[in-house]
């Protein structure tokens, strides 16, 4: 039961990787279709966050834990996927396709929740 609890926790963080690349991208440029690029940066973010959160305990039992202990790592690693993105958006040379604005959006909003 608890590797269930686990898949779908990850799940559920991929998903909001996801939505808020959505939601970012619908306040930026009024639409969703973008670049085939903005999806690819997107699906590396969740291939991070699917590496990266395991590794700052994220999906450990926080029963007794403070809550906002819990909260700063949790903004740490989200902030650690994004340097690692935005690393991979400079490495590959494309960081002029990819809107900064959208980019802080995506972050903030992501963070915030």
């Amino acid at each position: 039961m608890r590797r269930f609890q686990d898949l779908l926790a990850r799940m559920f963080d991929v998903a909001l990787v996801l939505a808020g690349a959505a939601v970012a991208s619908q306040i930026r440029f009024d639409y969703l279709a973008q670049s085939g690029f903005y999806w690819a940066l997107v699906m590396f973010a969740a291939a991070f966050a699917l590496a990266i959160f395991p590794a700052f305990g994220v999906y450990e039992s926080w029963r007794g834990r403070s809550k906002l202990a819990l909260a700063g790592r949790v903004s740490l690693a989200w902030l650690i996927v994004q340097g690692s993105a935005l690393v991979l958006m400079y490495s590959l040379h494309r960081s002029d396709f990819v809107s900064r604005l959208w980019f802080s959006y995506w972050t903030a909003g992501r963070a915030a929740c």
